[in-house]
């Protein structure tokens, strides 16, 4: 009996020290790996003006990634916008060169936040409707993302 009670805690030591040792690997923050686009839609716009595009960005490899382009038929100038305080409770859009997702990380293209611009749309893009944009990361290449027109 005690050599099952001494072989029985010997085990369980081994096993919480083996656990111990083990480097723990950050769960994906979405389902799949790699560079995952989840959540797309547009604003709707009108012919000649302005609408974007937000999204959200998984980033579930080890390493950081650069979005630094996008293009798209949908308008005549398509850039990565933030929204930012100009100062007296006003704010402001600006182009961006680039945004940098972290490794491991999540990244929210939102209304008030980081968002792709559609400046000078080449058609319509009402409720219902459909686009595409093309993503250029350093490190993951081109992401095709097709979304829908949503009043949101």
């Amino acid at each position: 009996m005690k050599n099952k009670i001494f072989l029985t805690v010997i085990i369980l030591m081994i096993i919480t020290l083996y656990g111990c040792g083990k480097e723990k690997k950050t769960e994906p923050l979405d389902s799949g790996e790699g560079l995952i686009i989840k959540n797309p839609w547009f604003r709707p716009g009108a012919l000649n003006r302005n609408s974007a595009l937000y999204f959200e960005i998984y980033n579930n490899t080890d390493r950081n990634d650069t979005l630094y382009d996008v293009k798209s038929d949908l308008a005549k100038v398509v850039q990565i916008h933030e929204t930012y305080e100009k100062g007296n409770n006003m704010k402001g859009m600006r182009h961006v060169e680039f945004v940098e997702i972290p490794a491991r990380s999540k990244l929210e293209f939102k209304p008030g936040g980081f968002h792709i611009m559609l400046v000078g749309l080449t058609k319509d893009l009402k409720p219902g409707d459909a686009g595409e944009v093309t993503l250029l990361f350093k490190g993951n290449g081109k992401v095709r993302v097709r979304a829908e027109v949503s009043g949101k």
